[in-house]
């Protein structure tokens, strides 16, 4: 049994049907569907969003070996960037309520060439 979604066109501002067999609701003019996330899904972003951070501590003697008595000075200075990241996306995420991370930003802001490259880069 085929369902019938709506597919909301953030470039033209129109609605049009889309016939899918076995896709989940996830987009609803520009919003997620409430409950299309399983526990699973959340599991798996929850992994990917925390093995960079986790990193940390096992790189730690690899740039301790790089960085020498300057370690500490190069975390920080990683730190500041990390965390000037995190408030740029905190603040896009305010204007852009998409699921699409950097793609949607830079696909609105540089536009479709450019983000695709970053949807490709981002793999």
């Amino acid at each position: 049994a085929e369902t019938e979604y709506k597919s909301y066109d953030e470039g033209k501002g129109s609605s049009s049907d889309i016939n899918m067999s076995e896709a989940e609701p996830l987009l609803s003019h520009g919003q997620l569907k409430g409950n299309s996330l399983k526990l699973h899904h959340v599991f798996a972003m929850s992994i990917s969003g925390i093995c960079p951070t986790t990193s940390i501590y096992f790189m730690s003697g690899q740039i301790a070996s790089v960085a020498g008595a300057s370690a500490p000075f190069a975390l920080i200075i990683a730190f500041v960037f990390c965390f000037s990241l995190g408030l740029v996306i905190s603040e896009f995420s305010k204007f852009v309520s998409t699921s699409g991370s950097f793609y949607s930003f830079v696909t609105l802001g540089l536009g479709k060439s450019a983000g695709f490259f970053t949807a490709w880069m981002m793999l």
